[in-house]
Parts: structure tokens; sequence; C-alpha cells
């Protein structure tokens, strides 16, 4: 019994020791190399935000951080440590914008405050997240639960394939019937009810997987199950109880999480509720019939530990670890995993020794039983869809016919840059041969802000567009130069801007793609990260109407000795050459 949980504890300590590693490196490195590459704020001035118990105590829970230019990879929910004058603090990031950052600090009381009255001289370094305690909590549980255990190590060694009896699929596909799902998703939908413990179902990008999932919560509950929503974000988490309430308005809907993670979920009387705590929402476990959402985590911490769960269904399967999944997973006995191991993967340590490890559970999990993909989007039109179906889902993928002659309905009447605006012409990369550093390009940041100025005045509404990136320090960059727009402040929370990290499972109208490095050299020494292919497909299938990509032509012609280098490379050159390409002309000279 004990191979699965050695296992378990071996990995978890392994990505402990390795994040810490990973930091310790970074320490050792000058500061302003540090600073250069995002991994550490110097010189910040500390602001500690006071709060009130009820009989008036006063308690610093948040500390506002004041800095001239942020630069760094921090972003919200990263773990940080908080140092100056002899003091240490770990926090996490809750808001974070150019100059000013809001951080959760743990309970600090009075006393301790006064010692910290140097509001100057503050640095800010990355922290190792530690989830050990949450591991080995499950691992007990498995210990401790011959049956739970033979279920979990049988699927997780892919010697327990999904168990599908014959009545219940029948039973699921006369219920699929009365839906308005396609026919791939009502297929999912049978197998995934009908199944008795697990079933895998492949979302690619606009399929509908959280509208099929929605319709799955939404059945077992009205049966009387206990549904647990899992994911590895929030977003994720809140997204999939939005779509349950929009298409039933159950009333038994519950988000367990803090009040600054419930962005997305709305309250009208007859949608998702969020609380910080189940022990507090009037359920408990002998409750029938409700499907709750929480991380992975919580399951194991005092507000949902006492629960358990007749159906658990993994969202975003993709981008979990098995370590975290498995944590899950012990609280139930049925699982149905929603995910694409052709979009972004976990953070994971590369060199475990326990190779199975580095993949993610949906990934593990696909090459026993693939179960099904969702095979027709909802989200590209023909011709943005084209390169990612060929690339990455072996030609499978294929628009709706609602959506495949979709293109932005608006008049070629620009100023400037017709040949990249073009609505006519739904995907476009655009090259040129500007210099720039290693994360961010002044020239890139320059010339999307001017795209976005000729679309607003064209019309386009600021929620329809994005702009993605891979750098932090170009999501910045790229702020900088859209405030010299006076409007700025007027549209700034409405167009989304950020890495392609935080834009799973989302899309708009148009996408913009700054690749932001221009140096070959540099572009292959990260190439891991720069060329991940998941990456790669998720930003560029974001997109409804228009994609833009923009970078410097010589990263679509690298080739490597290395196989596996060079076959993720290989992806940007057939990217380039399938694509509809405009070159730098005179008219982006006036940007300087």
């Amino acid at each position: 019994m004990t191979n699965l949980i050695e296992r378990l504890n071996k990995a978890i300590d392994h990505e402990y020791d390795w994040k810490n590693q990973e930091v310790a490196e970074a320490l050792k490195t000058p500061i302003a190399d540090r600073v250069k590459k995002g991994d550490t704020i110097e010189n910040a001035y500390a602001e500690f935000i006071p709060d009130f118990s009820n009989d008036g105590t006063i308690f610093f829970t948040k500390v506002k951080i004041k800095c001239d230019d942020n630069r760094s990879k921090f972003r919200e929910t990263s773990p940080v440590v908080l140092s100056g004058h002899g003091e240490s603090f770990k926090l996490d990031v809750l808001e974070d914008n150019d100059s000013e950052m809001i951080l959760e600090v743990g309970f600090m009381n009075e006393s301790i405050h006064q010692s910290l009255n140097k509001k100057n001289g503050w640095r800010i370094d990355e922290a190792a997240v530690d989830i050990r305690h949450i591991v080995k909590k499950s691992t007990f549980i498995l210990r401790t639960n011959p049956d739970k255990y033979n279920l979990i190590n049988g699927i997780f060694e892919g010697k327990i394939l999904p168990d599908i009896p014959l009545i219940e699929l029948k039973k699921g596909n006369n219920l699929a019937s009365k839906t308005t799902l396609n026919t791939t998703q009502k297929e999912a939908f049978a197998k995934a009810y009908a199944t008795k413990n697990y079933f895998l179902i492949q979302g690619p990008p606009g399929t509908g997987k959280t509208w099929l999932l929605a319709h799955l919560a939404y059945q077992f509950a009205i049966e009387g199950k206990k549904v647990l929503i899992t994911a590895p974000t929030h977003t994720a988490i809140n997204n999939a109880l939005q779509k349950c309430s929009t298409l039933s308005q159950y009333q038994h809907i519950i988000k367990v999480g803090k009040s600054n993670q419930k962005e997305g979920l709305n309250y009208d009387g007859s949608t998702a509720r969020n609380s910080p705590d189940f022990r507090n929402t009037g359920y408990s476990n002998n409750s029938k019939g409700i499907i709750v959402g929480a991380t992975c985590y919580s399951p194991h911490t005092r507000k949902l530990e006492f629960m358990d769960w007749d159906v658990i269904i993994i969202d975003e399967a993709g981008q979990l670890s098995i370590p975290l999944a498995i944590a899950a997973m012990v609280k139930g006995s049925k699982f149905i995993f929603i995910g694409d191991h052709k979009q972004l993967p976990p953070i994971i340590a590369e060199n475990h020794s326990d190779v199975v490890f580095q993949n993610s559970i949906f990934e593990h999990l696909h090459q026993f039983n693939p179960g099904i993909m969702l095979d027709i989007t909802y989200r590209m039109n023909k011709w943005i869809n084209d390169f990612p179906s060929r690339q990455f889902y072996n030609g499978k993928l294929i628009p709706d016919k609602k959506n495949e002659e979709w293109l932005l309905d608006i008049p070629n009447n620009f100023t400037k840059y017709t040949e990249i605006l073009d609505p006519a012409k739904p995907e476009v990369l655009f090259c040129h041969f500007h210099e720039s550093n290693e994360s961010r390009s002044e020239f890139e940041a320059d010339l999307i802000a001017k795209l976005i100025e000729e679309y607003l005045n064209q019309g386009v509404d600021p929620d329809n567009m994005a702009i993605l990136t891979p750098f932090r320090a170009q999501v910045r960059q790229i702020k900088k130069a859209l405030m010299k727009n006076r409007n700025y402040k007027e549209f700034k929370d409405e167009l989304f801007l950020d890495t392609v990290e935080l834009i799973q499972g989302q899309e708009r109208d148009v996408i913009l793609f700054s690749l932001a490095t221009t140096d070959p050299i540099k572009a292959m020494q990260r190439a891991s990260f720069f060329f991940n292919p998941n990456r790669f497909n998720v930003a560029i299938t974001r997109a409804k109407k228009k994609r833009i990509v923009i970078g410097h032509k010589n990263l679509f012609q690298l080739s490597s000795c290395d196989k596996e280098l060079d076959k993720m490379i290989a992806n940007f050159r057939d990217f380039y050459n399938n694509s509809y390409k405009v070159f730098e002309q005179a008219e982006t000279e006036d940007l300087f």
C-alpha cells in the first residue's frame, strides 16, 4: 500500500526543495540583476494599513508597497517575502500595478507594527509555496482507507479504467438527448454521467467544456448528490459555478473562498454565493443536492475537511499537478477530469527522479484512456482555427457554422496600419526588425498602443480586446505606452492586458500578442518557456475574429540540432510559413 504514498511524499518534497533552491539561488545574484529580471523589488516604501476588531483593537493584515517602477514578475496571489531593518514577513500579493502593490500579511499585532516604524528601504523577494502539509493529509487518508487507496492507486497506475455500465450509459444518453449540447458533447455527458469511477473530457479552446461541466454538475445535484467543482485557480472555479447558475438558476451553489476570490460570481438571488467558510453556509456533510466550488487545498482545511463528495469534477485538469489532484480525489468516489493537455501545464520541477510527476493529472491519465475530445469550437473563425487545429489537434477541431465566417464588423477606415488592422484579414503576423532587451520591447509596446487606439476610434469595445505577452515586464511596458492615450483611465479596466497564463479559459474578438524579446540567443536559452507549444497554443486561440501576432522576424527562423528543442521551435517556423505576413514598413517609423 505504501508505494503511491511514498511516491507522492517524495514528489512534493522534491517540489518544495526545488522551489526553495530556486529562490535561494536567485538571492545569491546581485540585487540589480534580480530587479532587472523581475525577481526583486528594492528600496520600496511600506505603509501598513490598520484594521480594527470589534473591541477596538488595532491589527494589521495589509501592507501598501510603493515603488518608482514596478518591473517585477509578482502578480495577485504570488507568495513573497517582505524584508528590511532586521524584520522579515511572508505574505501574498493582493493587488499589483505600476507603482503600488497591496500585500496580505499574516496577523500582526500593534506591538510588532510599532517595531516597523521605518517606512523606507524595504525589499520584496519571491517565496517558495509549501503545500506539503496538504498532500501529507491526503496520504494519511490513503494509508488508513484501503478501499480508497486501491481505487486511486489503480486509476493512477492505469490498472483501473473507466467503468461505464450499459444501463447507466443508456440513461445518460437519454438525459443528454434532452439538452441542447452538440453530438460530441452529448456523448461525453452520457459517459461521464454513467461511469462508476472516472472519465476524461478533453476540451480544446472554445469547445464549450465549461457548459458541459455545468450540465453534469446540475444533473448530479438534482439527483441528490454532493458535487465538488475544483480547479487550479479561483477564476476557473468561479466561471464553472456561474455557468451552473446560468444554466439552471439552481439555488444550492456555494463558492468557498476569501472575499477577494469571488470575481466572476454574480449575486442576483439565484446564483452562486461566496463564503469564506463552508461551516457558515447552513449546509453540512448530510446535505443533499449541493454544488460547491473550492480549490484542491480546501478539502484539507478546517472550512471543508469534514466533507466527503459523491462526485468531484476537476476543471482545467491539464493545469493540475498529480499530488494536488490526488489531494482532492481522496475526498470523493467518482471523478470527472475536464481539461486539455495541449494548453498550459502546471508549473512543475523538471528534474523529478520519478518522471511521472512531471505531467499534469490529465496528461498522465490520458495515456491510459483518452476519453472524449470535444471537436467543435464556438470561438474561432476558420482562419484563426486552421493552424492550431492542424498543429495541436490532428486537424479534428472544426469551427461551428455560426462562427466559421466571423469577421470584425467594422470598415477598413483606419488612418494608419491598414494592412495590419484590415478586418478582412483575420490573422496577421507582423514582423519587425527592432532590437529589444530580453523581456520587453518598447517598439512593440508603442505599436500595440497605436493599434488599440485605432480600434477604439473605429468603435471596437475595449472589453472585446486583449493584449498578451509572455513576460510580466512587457505587460508593464505596454501599460506605460497605453497611458499616453488621454482616455486610458476610461478603458483600462475593460481592456485585458496580461501574460498568457492569465487568459486561459477566456476569449476576445481581437487578440494582440507581443512576443517582446528579439534576441534569438536569449530566446533559445529560455526555450522551454518562450517556445513552449502549450503556451503558444493558448495565446493564438483566444481570438474569435482577429488575431495579430507581433514579433521580430529572427524568432521564426531558428532551428536546433537538439530534436526536442527543435520540435518546440518548429511551431514558430510553421506558424510563420502558414500566416498572412506583414513586414515592417516606413509607416511604423513615426512611432519614435
